[in-house]
């Protein structure tokens, strides 16, 4: 047996990488938020993280809508940071965007295409950093209707991911040029067109700012559901995982309390160096059992 433990953990070591780079798996709990809070909630909206329609685990972020009054049925899930304490993670450095949702048919009445959105948040410094009155700042903003999917799926959790090059994407002004706010009509830009140079909606809109000038820094990423839906809904949310580089990569999982006092298995695709260290104490404990 002890023979058989050392082929094991040599067969491990030459299979193991030297180093890895791997997405952070991490836990977000009604206790330990992580960072996550919830947003723009509304008088019939309410989100949270329960064990109804499980993902990954034991749970997953629900969102309800009880629709008594137009424009009441909103709520989002957001997580944010303060741009300056995070100087890489820039728009232009996104190199991962994704999240699955479940649109819950016996509790849905909205239109077939609406489901939780994915909302990325920007903030552009206009290229003079010492200066804000040039400023500007918005959200980007994922839904399946602009991909060409009219109907979202049912009953069923639907990974998405943004592709910087196809996936398109619409722009929301929190703040733009001349301090307009509000919906940029223009549904058929993707990443890499917003950031390509100075894009327009329709006449009226807000302005957006050339994020192909200064630094466009991203503070936030968000899920959410409403408003102006006009319908009762349940719908749920899990695996929201945002990466910057092999170096800043984070897929955030949700799940009950009961999830993080629950000892994790060890990964097999795990460095070489922790494969040793396990292989070594293996051994170590096997040579102390009796004969």
């Amino acid at each position: 047996m002890r023979h058989l433990s050392v082929a094991v953990c040599a067969a491990l070591v030459l299979s193991a990488p030297v180093s890895q780079a791997a997405t952070a798996n991490i836990v977000v709990t009604p206790s330990n938020l992580q960072g996550w809070a919830i947003a723009n909630q509304r008088a019939d909206a309410q989100v949270a993280i329960t064990t109804n329609q499980p993902r990954s685990g034991l749970g997953s972020l629900q969102f309800d809508v009880q629709f008594t009054t137009p424009g009441q049925d909103k709520v989002d899930f957001d997580y944010a940071w303060n741009p300056a304490n995070f100087p890489t993670r820039l728009l232009s450095t996104l190199t991962a965007l994704e999240y699955e949702y479940y649109r819950d048919s016996a509790q849905t009445t909205v239109a077939p295409h609406l489901h939780p959105a994915l909302r990325i948040g920007w903030y552009n410094d206009g290229g003079t950093p010492t200066d804000t009155s040039d400023d500007t700042q918005g959200r980007l903003i994922y839904e399946d209707i602009y991909q060409g999917i009219p109907t979202a799926p049912q009953d069923q959790w639907v990974p998405r991911s943004i592709d910087p090059a196809t996936t398109r994407l619409w722009m929301y002004c929190n703040w733009c040029v001349g301090g307009t706010t509000g919906v940029v009509q223009n549904f058929n830009l993707t990443l890499n067109d917003w950031l390509s140079g100075p894009q327009t909606g329709l006449p009226g809109d807000p302005i957006p700012p050339d994020l192909s000038q200064g630094a466009t820094y991203v503070w936030s990423v968000n899920v959410g559901v409403g408003s102006g839906w006009n319908g009762d809904l349940r719908m749920y949310v899990d695996n929201v995982r945002l990466a910057f580089g092999p170096g800043d990569d984070q897929r955030f999982n949700f799940e009950p309390d009961a999830v993080a006092a629950t000892p994790q298995a060890i990964p097999i695709n795990m460095p070489a160096t922790l494969v040793l260290l396990t292989c070594g104490l293996l051994l170590l404990a096997r040579r102390r059992m009796p004969h």
